[in-house]
């Protein structure tokens, strides 16, 4: 079989991947509408709509890196002097969910749907290409097992759509190729399906999960396009050890198989025949929670993922990571949270700048968040928050130093 024969079959394996996914997504609703015609008699429902409105300012949305660098990457190894635009922003989240509780003869049920949409945008022409867009539709059943004590058990699926535009980070102009725009490289629709059992009592508690998805990107010229699909397992079990102290430990595993988009081979080329990628990821987690009195709370995190690159293991990396955490509540009105994480990603086998005579390609982050929060009334409240996220790397191209600040008033209908 010669190799554009085989391209082509994978293509089309691709096609009827994504295929089935629309059509099992278009199944589901169908079945939920049949369901809600069947019922046996009229169930409770509730309609609730959350939303989150935000005012804010960032030094550097685009993450231009931090000083002027040689690029490595390109022929003609330039060097490069960022420009860091900072910028103001309006944020708007809406989250819309619709339980009813569905009561057949044999047993009972709670159909569970939600919309998401999360737009930020930046008010100036100079920043909004980092504006960006989210829009997220779920539908399942959530149903009572029946041997496990307050066991549940969750099925549906999901869609949505991503708008984030592909800049140059050192301009925050739109990315080119040979003159060419290639922006929309980004832009993704989504569909996909999850499960998960569950289990919640005064003691302990577990969550077993796991789901697929299949993310069709727009095609741009010139550059392979990000299509692929991922599957998800996610286990999460927690203790209460003492009245004021609670583990939690999780596991994770992620699987991305790319249609199209190449691997580098071991020496840090990006070539054409190059087999697409294939990306395994194992997560291993552990959270300790403590309460030193009434009002205060803390919660200390460390976190280890790994990632298999499975052509040549070029993108291999190992990142630890620790947060820590504080919760502080004065009263029922003024509640604060502070929040403090590093992480060492290394690639072990990668390059700076995927150039073979640069050093090691590694990663070190450090994040800052503080936030205080006013309760106006059941359901409404006001904060405001102060950030700021800094990264450092072998490859100057990735390194950066981002502040923001915002406030914003959170209210239900």
């Amino acid at each position: 079989m010669s190799p554009h024969t085989n391209k082509s079959n994978i293509q089309c394996l691709a096609t009827n991947q994504h295929r089935t996914a629309n059509t099992v997504f278009a199944y589901l609703a169908s079945a939920t509408i049949a369901i809600l015609g069947s019922m046996n008699q009229a169930s409770a429902s509730s309609l609730t709509t959350q939303s989150k409105i935000t005012g804010g300012y960032e030094s550097n949305p685009f993450l231009a890196p931090s000083s002027g660098y040689i690029d490595y990457a390109k022929l003609d190894v330039p060097y490069i002097e960022p420009e860091q635009h900072a910028g103001r922003y309006t944020r708007l989240k809406l989250t819309t969910n619709y339980n009813r509780l569905l009561d057949f003869s044999f047993a009972h049920a709670t159909l569970i749907t939600r919309i998401n949409y999360d737009g930020k945008f930046f008010t100036s022409q100079q920043t909004n290409n980092a504006n960006e867009q989210h829009l997220n539709f779920s539908i399942g059943s959530e149903h009572p097992i029946s041997f496990v004590k307050k066991g549940k058990f969750y099925f549906g699926a999901k869609a949505g759509l991503v708008e984030d535009l592909y800049f140059d980070r050192d301009s925050g102009e739109e990315q080119r190729v040979d003159d060419i725009r290639v922006g929309d490289r980004y832009n993704y629709d989504y569909v996909g399906l999850i499960t998960q059992i569950s289990k919640k009592s005064k003691r302990y508690g577990y969550s077993i999960k796991a789901g697929y998805q299949n993310r069709d990107y727009d095609d741009p010229k010139l550059i392979s396009q990000y299509d692929h699909s991922r599957l998800n397992i996610d286990v999460n079990w927690n203790y209460s050890l003492s009245k004021s102290t609670k583990l939690s430990l999780q596991y994770g595993y992620q699987q991305h198989d790319y249609d199209e988009r190449p691997s580098r081979s071991d020496s840090g080329r990006l070539l054409k025949r190059n087999p697409a990628r294939e990306y395994r990821y194992n997560l291993f987690g552990s959270t300790l929670r403590y309460r030193w009195s009434k009002q205060l709370v803390t919660y200390f995190q460390f976190d280890y993922k790994k990632r298999s690159d499975q052509y040549q293991s070029y993108d291999n990396y190992d990142r630890y990571r620790v947060k820590t955490r504080l919760r502080y509540e004065l009263n029922k009105k003024h509640k604060f949270r502070f929040a403090l994480a590093y992480f060492d990603r290394d690639y072990p086998n990668a390059f700076a700048f995927n150039d073979i005579l640069q050093r090691e390609k590694k990663y070190t982050g450090l994040d800052i968040d503080v936030k205080y929060r006013y309760n106006i009334e059941k359901g409404t409240y006001i904060w405001l928050a102060l950030g700021r996220e800094e990264e450092k790397s072998t490859d100057k191209r990735y390194e950066f130093t981002n502040v923001t600040n915002e406030i914003g008033i959170k209210f239900d209908w």
